[in-house]
């Protein structure tokens, strides 16, 4: 007795002549801390001569009765028949007495012998077995696939005895309806994938008395246990399943149950206080619609899973006609999107602060259920077609399909590929069918049978858990498949079989799928649903309930059968708009929502005495914006947390647009999309202060409702002051129409909430940040004929132009200009526009106006380049980077002030500290000013760029430069190595763009290069990588490789007579400590082989300038081939090198000029033949320079003389310049 593989808790057995009878207590399956008591009874064809017991190491002869106690095997009994008697037991199980056990064997057996038994058992089996006939495919195809269903038909299991009596959750003895069986036992996480749907399918009636089951279960618990073993409510695993598991029976029309009592439960049970529920967080997932990682707990696959559950119960509702629950629960199907990360495109774990990025995805961690975050990636089954998009589109998502699937049971530790022995992976290879390509589905469903599932022992590829991998199979290979949990739509991938027969036991429902060919060719080619043509690769809810015939026609080769759009299965979107977190709640009943993960909301009768009743207006000042509080019940949803929503606006037209809401943890800012109803679009940024702000509130938020106390879900309230917020009112275009707005897809931090969004149509709409600023002319390609120009205003002017015309004209040119991303910089958001003036004449001066509207700036002129040839003159400057406005900004007049002539000036980075710094872009326009509207800024990113800001969005904001850098290599083979390279040369090629440029100016081509490495990890690494494990690239490496290719080209085809670059990181460096061998070992061979004139460079903080070895001559002075130099114009210093440990001399080059602790600045005149360099002391800010040139005085001078037979040379101030070539003997 008691051999469970589970604890004991105590047994008996009695001998009663013949009979043998009993009990054992043992725990549920994996010990979850129930308890179950089976009993016994066993009667004998042969009599019984002698018996006894033992108990523990004591036998007993002659006794009758021994009782166990905690140990397995810790009591029995013996019986004694005639010597050589052949016996034969029979054997009757309950759960109820040892009297039903007796009853079930008596009815079930009678006097039936042992092979009639066996024989009835076959026969029962082969009916079961036959309910799908197979023909065509080998021995060993069929005999997997009836093993498989088989095994897929093992569990639920029927608990009642033959007089309808069992054992209910609730420890009394129940007796079921005539005509029923009731149902125990169901792995509810495993079986809701695709067993529950099997068994529905092919048991109609067997499906109705489950779910009837499982009504009576929950009316005998008041509770929904997600995995039951016997009558033991228990929970294990992720998710609510059987709700479900349920509704997925239902949709398969086995619906002889009480479905409103279904209903009525799983409302009852998952509404707020959720103090019935048994979801784990629970409370948490419903009010704010997502489980924070902070829970651990396999915390993100939780929410996923409550999602799917919820998208059941919807569907359950919408076919018993209850849209108010059909809404409430198609809304929170839709939270996975609140675990959506719109930054990264995928599946994430979040927290009250924003995502954790930094989270391994190729790990399970505390994060996912049995699996990795890039196999829950994919498990939003209802609404495929959202997550697609949200992770990039179809091209972006097949590409990640095609690598996960890549390796099909890959476990859970470190990896990117799926894990189809393991139930969250099941629904992976069908995701093809969004896709457009079903074919892949078949590919990825045909290598797992072969590869995963076998007729030896090992044949199983993992835990079959009641029956799921096995009925994945069963699906896998009759062609079909129930994605969509909780509905009957089936995706056809076509049998492993010639022809599948599906005959519903005691049902006229019958399936036929005739598939000639499909044992040996797997692709389906064209399909007929009932006799009519189809071209989708989904069959409706009304197939899997009535039947039909499929005649497919099957093909070796891969043909366009459920390739267009309209042939995707369903995405069920509806509820993806709804407000989505319920943050109020009436005083006392704290427990019915909550605001900020911490259990607080805010309070709804506060809220109506400070004017935000229910319905009621609230008025943002005198912005003629009114918004409405909104109208709902207690325990309902009351505003977004923004993933996206599309928010009606009513199709009229408006000056303006305002958002009425919060953060918590904030603040938090994100960009919402207008859409007009000519299909235009404009962004709007959304930045909302926190809600316990004390008395600073940002981005101009303006508090429109103060309360004072906070509600807590354990009761009571606090004294915290909270505070409501109006945010500025946004720019529309009033001469469209709204249709309606777009809420954030994410956010950068904390937890965004919007009660309402509000349109004003107030005319001369004030709004801070309308005067243009920090205006900044860029050369484009052609300066000859075009210019650019960039300014800053507030975020909510959302368009400008530039008014252009040359002096004398009466009249203005208007160009429109693009409105660039919205930032934010002290708190305050802003934008910039940028816009390129063409048509211009070349070596012509204009004026012109930037702003928009009313707000305009004052007038500037600029004059275009002239034909090459001509002379002109531009500034080099080193870093600028600290005390910007005390120290640099005397560096900018004493340059401008030398060389009034200044066409521009070139920049070689960092031109900040921290651009993430505000003030400091401030001070450098502020420095710039008068000169930045009038010349043209070149200039390359540093590193210091980088510092706050690693995607250089406000680099890219402030300036526009010419696209026209780097373009990304053919791929070069299709091995995950070259894969990869090829994904990292595509993402940087987009990336580097306007940090890596040339433009063409009165025939010097200046090329700007980003010399960034380390820093711009973030910038070059891709959101998405395919695997690599073998001879992987070098980020950093193919950074720099992808600008040399480029570099080299750019150089190789200059039509121009010179040649000037300027980047950050130098090739041979003068500071102490200093050394950038990666830039050197990819750039310095080409500007060598191509003879570039000029690279100016920075980051060091000293001055150098030199040559490499092999351009010296036998003439002092003179030399041939590229000039390196190395400045500062700002106060920052580093200590030089001591010239024994020069970079210069150890790399094969000299070092002619340098100086440490000085501030230079840099002019060079062009002429036709003749570059002049000349750099200037600007300023010693301490008392520690190496050179006695005093301020304002020349530290170095050369001349690059270059001769139209090509003859260059490079002379000292004062050496005379040797002849062309030509002329010498």
């Amino acid at each position: 007795m008691a051999g469970s593989n589970n604890r004991v808790f105590g047994s008996e057995v009695t001998v009663k002549g013949g009979t043998v009878e009993g009990w054992v207590e043992a725990a549920s399956v994996c010990d979850e801390g129930g308890r179950y008591r089976a009993y016994f009874s066993a009667s004998f064809d042969k009599p019984v001569r002698s018996y006894g017991t033992w108990k523990g190491g004591t036998v007993t002869p002659g006794s009758a009765t021994a009782r166990g106690g905690e140990a397995r095997h810790d009591a029995g009994t013996y019986l004694v028949f005639d010597k050589g008697a052949k016996v034969t037991a029979t054997v009757g199980l309950s759960y109820v007495s040892t009297a039903n056990a007796a009853m079930n064997a008596a009815h079930e057996v009678g006097t039936r012998t042992f092979g009639q038994v066996r024989t009835a058992a076959e026969r029962t089996w082969r009916d079961a077995l036959d309910t799908v006939r197979t023909e065509g495919g080998t021995k060993e195809e069929r005999t997997k696939f009836y093993t498989a269903l088989y095994h897929a038909l093992l569990h639920p299991n029927t608990f009642d005895d033959v007089n309808g009596e069992y054992q209910g959750y609730d420890g009394k003895v129940h007796k079921v309806a005539g005509g029923r069986h009731h149902y125990v036992t169901y792995a509810g996480w495993d079986a809701y994938r695709s067993q529950a749907q099997l068994v529905a399918l092919l048991f109609p009636k067997v499906g109705s008395d489950i779910n009837q089951s499982i009504v009576e279960m929950v009316g005998q618990t008041g509770k929904w246990p997600n995995w039951p073993h016997l009558n033991q409510p228990q929970q294990k695993m992720s998710g609510d399943s059987l709700q479900s598991l349920l509704s997925s029976i239902d949709a398969f029309g086995s619906t002889d149950y009480d479905r409103r009592a279904a209903l009525q439960s799983m409302k009852d049970t998952q509404s707020l206080p959720a103090d019935r529920t048994l979801r784990r967080h629970g409370y948490q997932y419903t009010s704010v619609g997502f489980v924070e990682n902070r829970k651990q707990d396999a915390a993100t696959s939780k929410t996923l899973e409550y999602a799917i559950d919820d998208f059941g119960i919807a569907q359950l509702a919408k076919r018993l006609g209850d849209k108010k629950t059909y809404d409430r629960f198609m809304q929170r199907a839709q939270n996975w999107q609140n675990v959506f990360d719109d930054q990264s495109r995928h599946i994430r774990p979040r927290d009250r602060n924003g995502f954790d990025r930094g989270f391994n995805l190729g790990e399970r961690g505390d994060q996912f259920e049995q699996a990795t975050g890039w196999q829950y990636g994919w498990m939003v089954p209802h609404n495929i077609g959202t997550l697609i998009e949200k992770r990039g589109g179809t091209e972006a998502a097949a590409l990640a399909l095609d690598e996960h699937l890549g390796a099909l049971d890959a476990g859970v530790y470190n990896t990117r590929g799926a894990y189809l022995s393991n139930q969250p992976s099941f629904g992976a290879p069908y995701v093809h069918h969004w896709l457009r390509r079903p074919d892949l589905a078949r590919d990825a469903l045909r290598r797992a049978s072969a590869e995963m599932y076998g007729t030896t022992p090992s044949g199983l590829p993992g835990n079959d858990d009641l029956g799921s991998l096995s009925a994945w199979y069963v699906w896998a290979n009759i062609g079909l498949y129930p994605a969509v949990h909780g509905t009957a739509d089936l995706l056809v991938t076509g049998p492993r079989f010639d022809r599948v027969v599906v005959d519903s036991a005691g049902s006229r429902r019958r399936i036929d799928v005739r598939s000639p060919g499909g044992a040996t060719m797997p692709y389906i080619t064209g399909m007929k649903v009932d006799g009519k043509t189809v071209t989708r690769s989904w069959l409706g809810e009304g197939f899997a309930r009535e039947g039909g015939e499929l005649r497919l026609t099957m093909s070796a080769r891969r043909g366009t059968w459920g390739a267009r759009e309209a042939d995707v299965p369903p995405s069920y979107t509806d509820g993806s708009d709804a407000r989505n977190n319920t943050g109020t709640t009436p005083d006392g009943a704290g427990n019915t929502g909550s605001l900020d993960l911490s259990d607080n909301s805010l309070s709804r009768n506060r809220l109506a005495g400070a004017g935000a009743a229910p319905g009621a207006p609230v008025r943002h000042g005198d912005t003629g914006v009114t918004f409405t509080w909104p109208d709902t019940e207690p325990g309902q949803p009351d505003n977004w947390i923004p993933h996206g929503q599309r928010v009606p606006m009513g199709n009229v037209r408006a000056t303006g647009i305002s958002f009425l809401g919060l953060a918590t943890n904030g603040p938090s800012q994100g960009t919402a999309v207008v859409e007009y109803t000519d299909g235009s679009t404009q962004d709007v940024g959304v930045q909302l202060t926190d809600w316990t702000p004390g008395t600073t509130y940002q981005f101009g938020n303006t508090p429109l409702v103060t309360t004072v106390g906070r509600n807590r879900a354990a009761g009571g309230s606090d004294t915290v002051e909270t505070k409501v917020f109006g945010t500025v009112p946004r720019l529309l275009d009033p001469s469209k129409r709204v249709a309606s707005v777009v809420l954030p897809q994410g956010t950068d931090r904390g937890i965004m909430h919007i009660f309402d969004v509000a349109l004003t149509t107030k005319r001369d709409l004030e709004v801070p940040g309308t005067t243009p600023e920090r205006i900044v002319l860029t050369p484009t390609g052609t300066p000859h004929a075009s210019q650019a120009v960039t300014w800053r205003t507030g975020a909510a002017v959302t368009a400008g132009e530039v008014r252009v015309r040359r002096p004398g004209d009466r009249t203005w040119r208007t160009v429109p200009a693009r409105a660039n991303e919205e930032l934010v910089a002290a708190g305050v958001p802003s934008r910039t526009h940028s816009a390129v003036m063409t048509g211009l004449r070349p070596g012509t001066k204009y004026e012109y106006q930037v702003g928009t509207g009313s707000w305009v700036g004052p007038v500037h002129t600029f004059t275009t380049a002239r034909r090459p040839g001509e002379d002109f003159t531009f500034l080099y400057f080193g870093d600028a980077q600290n005390e910007l406005a005390s120290k640099w900004a005397p560096v900018v007049k004493q340059a401008y002030d030398r060389y009034p002539d200044a066409v521009g000036s070139v920049n070689a980075g960092d031109l900040i500290n921290s651009s993430g710094n505000d003030s400091e872009w401030r001070d450098w326009f502020a420095a710039m000013d008068g000169y930045s509207q009038t010349t043209n800024v070149i200039a390359a990113p540093g590193n210091h760029e980088y510092s706050g800001d690693s995607f250089l969005r406000t680099w890219k904001s402030t300036f526009e430069f010419p696209s026209d850098g780097p373009r990304p290599g053919k791929a070069a083979g299709t091995t995950p190595a070259a894969r990869q390279r090829a994904v990292y040369e595509a993402h940087m090629a987009k990336v580097i763009a306007e940090t890596a440029y040339y433009t063409d100016y009165q025939g010097v081509r200046f090329i700007t290069l980003n010399a960034s490495t380390g820093d711009a990890r973030s910038l070059m690494t891709p959101p998405w990588l395919p695997a690599c494990s073998q001879d992987c690239p070098d980020p950093e490496k193919l950074w720099l490789d992808l600008q040399s290719r480029w570099l080299d080209g750019v150089l190789g085809n200059n039509p121009n007579k010179w040649a000037v670059t300027v980047f950050h990181q130098p090739v041979f460096s003068s500071a102490a400590g200093r050394d950038e061998k990666p830039v050197r070992d990819a750039w310095l061979p080409v500007f060598q082989r191509n003879d570039i004139d000029l690279v100016l460079m920075g980051h060091d903080h000293v001055y150098s300038r030199g040559y490499v070895d092999s351009d010296a001559t036998g003439t002092p002075g003179v030399t041939t081939g590229p000039v390196y130099t190395v400045a500062v114009s700002g106060p920052k210093y580093y200590e030089l090198a001591p010239e024994g440990e020069s970079v210069w001399r150890r790399n094969g080059a000299t070092e002619v000029v340098r100086a440490g602790h000085t501030s230079t600045f840099q002019g060079i005149r062009v002429s036709k033949n003749q570059l002049r360099y000349e750099a200037l002391v600007a300023a010693k800010w301490d008392d520690r320079s190496t050179t006695d040139k005093g301020v304002g005085e020349v530290l170095d001078a050369f001349t690059v003389t270059k001769y139209d037979d090509g003859t260059k040379y490079v002379t000292e101030e004062g050496v005379p310049v040797p002849g062309e070539r030509s002329t010498r003997r």
